[in-house]
């Protein structure tokens, strides 16, 4: 090929004779078409880019308009999921107001059965001293008829205090009558309580029912699934402290009634309490249905989990198909981007050409003479050449601005995939709390049947203990009576023989008996012998009507009577007269020694959260154990609250699937990915 000889070709120009000017002005010629040809190449091959660039253009347009749409569908359905969210928030506040409306009514009910344990402790008290001074009476009768020098006197007063006692019987039996009217009325009260807390449990049951619709529907849709599940986390934590206190307080009202238990059965008018518990074992045949029930729905909870992990599975696989779609994507934008470089180094060269050619262009524009006309054409080419090269400009000026818009919509896509990962994480999170509430909720059943069996074998203890006292009860009055008769004949016999020999005796006999008595009563009472018995009986009725027993209040003295009176029915002395002349009245109240009163009522069996006993939030139950002669009564030593509160169990975490790690992973990978893209230039 030949080369061109720019210096010498213009000087041959100027001077008009050049050797060979014609065959560099042919090379020129040549230079210039094959500079065309290369253009028209270059500006095939923008035409093929700009094909397909405008169909990359329109897929990536269809793939926006499809975000866009998923985006408004995830809109709505967090929308929906928030509402719903709402609403349960509202139950879940209603529910706690109810519990701690029923919380109330237990502990007031609990002082209620406190105050009658009380007061049923105090007649019992009253009741044990109102028959160590019966027994007292009885055997001074006995020692009276035995010896009657100077008895006469003390007949007198211990009838004076017999007829004083009998008054107090009375008071007390009406006092009696007056606090069985208070328990029946308090037995109502408490029938209407355990009627309002079933009620609430079956509103409550309704709500759980409406609760696992709802969880239904919150399936379909996993973004808002994570708020939901931390609210029931934080409400399961709550009941739990509430079914923990719950039991703490049902043991205690188990001990407590126990006690009370203990106390009455030693009294034989127990029956009608014993028949108010008929209505509490009904009620824990209901709560034992309901707690079949409540497995059922765990069952059914279950299956909806499982149902879960199905669709979650499908996301995850539709997730990976979008991973592929958008890897396919980003090597056609590379392509495009390697593509369009090249066109960009060929317009860069094709430029420096073009300046070579018009420095050329205006070095031969001297010589007009030889070159007009190729000098027209050239300026006519480069003409469009140019117009060429700017129309190229403004089109690589568009497709840089479609380009920067692109990646904006890429980055504005870039937040729906964060939200997506929040989503994954917070439904991994849901689910872990489900599987940690499931085996919190089958280890509370479990440990409820447990109680349940052992409070049934505590209840037919004390039933066996009541039956065997009651006969005892029986065995006692019947022992007591021919005694009782017996005295009174005797006392009868002793008055008529003193009335008799009476003329006999000298004037100066009882009264020097009854000095003597009264003389010798408080030495012998200081120097522990008594060789007489009327002595010793006086000096016995002193120590006697001194002692506590007989400087009780009327008030006691009557409640103890009353009650003594209707736990033995036979009196020896009931409306019959006595030795010395007084007429008692009857104390027996009509029908309460009957048969059918002294029949038990069966206790109840359960569980003490089955038979309605409350408890308060935080607490574990506290067992105290029982009342013994040692302690009081009162339950044994006192039992230090810190110690009855039991460590929460660690609840194990459900294992993480392997495809919520993968998919983790890569929405990681792909925001590494879009936010280290280098920017284009």
């Amino acid at each position: 090929s030949q080369s061109l000889d720019v210096g010498r070709l213009i000087a041959g120009l100027q001077r008009g004779t050049v050797p060979g000017a014609d065959s560099s002005v042919s090379f020129l010629c040549e230079k210039f078409s094959l500079l065309v040809e290369r253009l028209q190449r270059a500006e095939g091959a923008e035409q093929e880019s700009e094909c397909r660039h405008s169909l990359l253009k329109v897929e990536l347009q269809s793939e926006e308009q499809e975000a866009s749409r998923e985006r408004v569908e995830l809109e709505a359905a967090a929308a929906r999921e928030h509402s719903e969210t709402v609403s349960m928030e509202d139950a879940v506040a209603e529910a706690a107001q109810e519990e701690a409306l029923s919380a109330e009514h237990l502990s007031l009910a609990r002082n209620e059965a406190e105050v009658l344990q009380h007061r049923s402790q105090q007649l019992s008290e009253q009741s044990l001293s109102e028959r160590r001074r019966l027994a007292e009476t009885n055997s001074r009768l006995r020692h009276f008829q035995l010896s009657r020098t100077g008895g006469q006197e003390d007949m007198r007063r211990l009838q004076g205090e017999l007829e004083t006692l009998t008054a107090q019987y009375a008071a007390a039996a009406t006092e009696l009558r007056g606090c069985r009217e208070r328990a029946g009325r308090d037995e109502t009260r408490l029938a209407k309580l355990r009627a309002e807390a079933i009620g609430e449990e079956e509103a409550r049951d309704h709500a759980s029912e409406a609760g696992t619709v709802r969880r239904e529907e919150l399936d379909e849709a996993l973004s808002g699934l994570a708020l939901l599940k931390e609210r029931l986390a934080e409400v399961q934590v709550g009941l739990q402290q509430c079914e923990e206190e719950l039991r703490r307080r049902a043991d205690q009202k188990q001990v407590l009634w126990t006690e009370l238990q203990r106390r009455e059965s030693r009294l034989a008018g127990a029956s009608r309490e014993l028949d108010g518990l008929q209505c509490t074992e009904r009620s824990l045949q209901r709560t034992l249905a309901d707690t079949a029930d409540v497995r059922g729905r765990l069952g059914a909870q279950e299956a909806e989990a499982r149902q879960a992990l199905g669709s979650q599975e499908a996301l995850e696989a539709a997730l990976v198909e979008a991973e592929h779609r958008l890897a396919e994507r980003g090597r056609q934008l590379e392509d495009t981007e390697r593509q369009q470089g090249a066109l960009r180094c060929e317009a860069a060269r094709a430029e420096e050409e073009q300046a070579e050619l018009e420095a050329l262009v205006q070095r031969l524009q001297h010589d007009e003479v030889a070159s007009t006309g190729i000098r027209h054409n050239l300026e006519r080419e480069l003409h469009l050449l140019v117009a060429e090269s700017d129309k190229i400009r403004r089109e690589l000026s568009g497709r840089m601005a479609n380009r920067s818009e692109a990646q904006q919509r890429l980055q504005l896509v870039t937040p729906a995939l964060a939200e997506a990962k929040r989503h994954v994480r917070e439904l991994e999170e849901g689910l872990e709390a489900r599987g940690a509430d499931t085996a919190k909720e089958q280890q509370l059943c479990e440990r409820l049947d447990r109680e349940a069996g052992l409070c049934q074998e505590k209840m037919r203890a004390l039933r066996d203990e009541n039956v065997r006292l009651a006969e005892q009860c029986v065995e006692l009055e019947a022992a007591l009576g021919p005694a009782a008769a017996s005295a009174a004949s005797a006392s009868q016999r002793g008055t008529a023989r003193s009335a008799g020999a009476g003329p006999r005796h000298s004037s100066r006999g009882p009264m020097g008996a009854g000095l003597r008595l009264s003389g010798a009563a408080p030495a012998r009472s200081m120097g522990g012998a008594s060789p007489k018995v009327g002595s010793g009986l006086r000096g016995s009725c002193i120590l006697s009507s001194s002692s506590g027993a007989c400087l009780r209040s009327p008030a006691s003295g009557a409640e103890t009577s009353a009650r003594r009176a209707l736990s033995a029915p036979r009196t020896p002395c009931g409306g019959t007269r006595g030795a010395w002349g007084g007429e008692t009245p009857p104390l027996q109240d009509p029908g309460w020694g009957s048969a059918s009163a002294r029949q038990l009522a069966p206790m109840p069996t359960g569980s003490p959260r089955e038979l309605g006993l409350g408890s308060a939030p935080g607490r574990q139950p506290t067992f105290l154990p029982l009342a013994c002669p040692e302690d009081g009564g009162t339950g044994g030593a006192t039992v230090d609250s810190g110690a009855c509160e039991v460590p929460r169990e660690p609840v194990a975490a459900a294992a993480i699937p392997q495809s919520l790690e993968y998919l983790r992973n890569w929405i990681e990978s792909e925001e590494g990915r879009l936010v280290t893209r280098p920017a284009c230039p």
